[in-house]
């Protein structure tokens, strides 16, 4: 093999070399976004789960409001139904 077969084995290795050192920069940085995005995404995940737990307590409040809702409705009407008896009475007592 001649010198100058030699330096131009020898460039095309440095050649080589420099293609896997940018390759590797750019894997190098493609991780580290991936790691951000990683962490961005933990951070959103973590809200959600707040976000999540507030909507679950909301709907355990609304439905206890709901219900107590629903027992004084009731409560209304027992009470309509015995004024009404009572006015019932009364006007039977005064028409006697």
């Amino acid at each position: 093999m001649t010198l100058e077969q030699m330096q131009e084995v020898l460039n095309k290795m440095l050649s080589v070399q420099q293609e896997l050192q940018n390759s590797q920069l750019k894997f190098t940085e493609s991780l580290s976004e991936l790691k951000d995005d990683i962490s961005g995404l933990t951070q959103s995940v973590k809200r959600m789960d707040k976000m999540v737990a507030r909507l679950s307590i909301s709907q355990a409040n609304f439905w206890e409001t709901q219900a107590d809702y629903y027992d004084r409705l009731e409560k209304v009407e027992e009470t309509q139904n015995k004024i009404a008896e009572i006015l019932e009475r009364l006007t039977k007592q005064e028409e006697s």
